[in-house]
């Protein structure tokens, strides 16, 4: 009995492991061979197989010509057209209902529908995302650092950003699309500060190289300490101190103070002096806990209550780096590196990356003791060997948090745009990841086959409705431009046979096809096995 549990236990595991990744290419491949299938039968040809899925049929079911099945692996599907096979001899009477007999432009329509009903999909989800409503980042700013561009030119923490140049903003996404577009410009930006009262800010954009590998445009523009990230509410907290003694400790995260639900550390200080008594509801891991003390001294700071920032904190130290070599440990407080004092965590990574593996002094606390350690980090190479950075192997325990998402709505015709502009948006990603793949500028080695898909498809549909039908629009737009290409095999080489064969208004020779389909199928099937390589060491490399 044990055994027959323990085996369903598996089951429901696998099913849950495997179901989004089922769904998800099933209803895409089902999209992409019904419009094969549709234009075929519209043009009166025969169809003898429509298949989900390769291999053993699991399910059958045959009516008129067509036999329906579902197929053992769902890594595709094929819609089998009576007569597509240039070796096989055909009936004259039967080759009206024969593929390869039909007219070129007929030929060529049936290839083309497949890719097209994806492109379809692509567009049909993203205008049911916008009208559903697509959570955005509200267009509010996080934490301003002093003497940042952004501080010096009147920007705040907290801030709501209202419109740049005359144009109303609805989320930060429109904020850093038009910076990106107006490096070397100056920008008007209208503001609504926490006290409710607007202002005009006029910043010069800056100008960047651009890190995306997955854009166009080689500089983009930006404000130097702009950002929409505010630190959380993961605290540290001092040994022995009155937080201590009551029972916070460094890793909880601060949820409530006196029944007000808190998010930024910008605002915390500023609350806890305004009240005598305290009670404070924080998360340890999965619990919730809440504590309460008198506050005797008002006017004290959170350093005075034992509670300071927790980036200073190291919450993980991976095995065999120089951190852990050197005998770092999560809970360890960093003092200072190189004899400077760490003021944030951007310190650190700073000194870590602008070392170039030299050593580095680095000194810290455990528990009441102070110790100073000599560390050297060791490079790691990023998108096969481009791009060159350096590491210690520690993760600090500072909590940088977004503000709380708002769902944009927009009605039916600010959808169709919306629908038509992400499409082209990213068919333009798409274009240029494969243009820096070739070029080398993107590694082969970020290539995912189904392995990858079927992890992010996991993570998306456990997530929420939008990640999932926002994965399932991106891959059907993928579909649509990998179908395309002009590779025999794919539809995109029939559609590059057809179209010279119109121009020619001639056939192309058995020969030539044949070798082209074998040349094509090599091609796939060693692009298959390098993403299905990429899959297994990446398993390996996270196990």
């Amino acid at each position: 009995m044990e055994i027959f549990l323990s085996f369903l236990e598996f089951i429901q595991k696998v099913l849950f492991a495997l179901g989004p990744f089922v769904l998800l290419l099933g209803v895409l491949i089902f999209i992409h061979e019904l419009g094969h299938f549709l234009v075929a039968r519209y043009f009166g040809v025969k169809v003898e197989v429509f298949s989900l899925g390769f291999g053993p049929k699991i399910l059958k079911y045959k009516k008129g010509d067509t036999l329906y099945c579902l197929s053992l692996l769902p890594l595709g599907g094929y819609v089998k057209m009576f007569g597509s096979n240039p070796l096989e001899e055909i009936d004259e009477r039967e080759k009206q209902k024969a593929f390869l007999y039909k007219p070129v432009l007929q030929k060529w329509l049936i290839a083309f529908a497949g890719p097209f009903m994806n492109l379809i999909f692509t567009l049909f989800t993203f205008l049911l995302l916008s009208k559903i409503g697509i959570p955005s980042l509200p267009p509010q700013l996080g934490d301003i650092k002093k003497g940042s561009q952004a501080y010096q030119e009147g920007f705040r923490s907290g801030d709501k950003l209202l419109s740049v140049d005359g144009e109303k903003i609805s989320y930060y996404g429109e904020v850093v699309k038009r910076l990106k577009q107006a490096g070397g410009e100056n920008l008007i930006f209208k503001i609504r500060d926490k006290s409710e009262k607007t202002k005009k800010i006029s910043s010069f954009i800056q100008t960047k190289k651009n890190t995306n590998p997955l854009e166009v445009k080689k500089e983009v523009g930006f404000i130097e300490g702009l950002t929409a990230l505010s630190q959380g509410l993961r605290v540290g907290v001092i040994k022995n101190s009155l937080a201590y003694r009551r029972g916070l400790r460094t890793f909880d995260e601060i949820l409530k103070v006196n029944g007000t639900a808190l998010r930024y550390w910008r605002d915390l200080e500023n609350f806890i002096k305004k009240e005598k008594i305290l009670k404070i509801t924080f998360k340890r891991e999965f619990e919730k806990k809440t504590i309460r003390f008198l506050n005797r001294k008002q006017e004290s700071s959170l350093k005075a209550l034992g509670i300071e920032p927790s980036f200073l904190y190291i919450d993980k130290v991976g095995s065999k780096t120089p951190a852990s070599e050197a005998g770092l440990k999560r809970g360890d407080k960093l003092i200072s590196i190189q004899d400077q004092k760490i003021q944030s965590w951007d310190q650190v990574l700073k000194e870590v990356e602008n070392s170039s593996g030299s050593e580095l002094k680095i000194q810290y606390q455990r528990g009441e003791k102070q110790h100073t350690v000599f560390v050297s980090p060791i490079s790691l190479f990023v998108e096969g060997n481009i791009k060159k950075r350096y590491m210690l192997g520690i993760v600090s325990a500072g909590l940088n948090v977004w503000p709380e998402e708002i769902l944009i709505k927009r009605n039916f015709l600010e959808s169709i745009s919306y629908s038509f502009s992400e499409t082209k948006r990213w068919l333009v990603i798409i274009s240029v990841s494969l243009a820096r793949l070739v070029q080398g500028e993107i590694s082969f080695r970020t290539l995912g086959g189904p392995i990858t898909i079927g992890r992010i498809a996991h993570r998306s549909f456990h997530h929420n409705v939008f990640s999932f039908l926002s994965l399932m629009a991106l891959i059907s737009l993928n579909l649509f431009f990998l179908n395309l290409l002009p590779i025999p095999v794919l539809d995109g080489g029939y559609i590059l046979f057809f179209t010279i064969e119109g121009i020619l208004r001639r056939s192309i020779s058995l020969k030539t096809f044949v070798l082209a389909q074998q040349v094509g199928f090599v091609f796939i099937i060693s692009f298959m096995g390098l993403a299905f390589f990429n899959d297994i060491y990446n398993l390996l490399k996270a196990w």
